[in-house]
C-alpha cells in the first residue's frame, strides 16, 4: 500500500495579497498568516466579542 506525501507550500505576505486580490479565499474567510502559513481562525466567541471593537 503506498502512502501519500504531503507537501508543504510556504507563502509570504506579497503572494498572501495576490491571493487576496485574486478572491481565491470565498468572502467571509477567517483566515491568518503565520510563519508562511495559511490557517483558518476559529469564530470569535461570545466573551472575546465583548472586548474587541470593531
Amino acid at each position: 500500500m503506498a502512502t501519500a506525501t504531503v507537501r508543504k507550500h510556504l507563502t509570504d505576505i506579497k503572494e498572501w495579497q495576490k491571493l487576496g486580490e485574486a478572491n481565491i479565499f470565498p468572502p467571509g474567510s477567517r483566515l491568518e498568516l503565520i510563519d508562511g502559513e495559511i490557517f483558518e481562525m476559529a469564530p470569535i466567541g461570545f466573551n472575546h466579542s465583548g472586548h474587541v471593537y470593531v
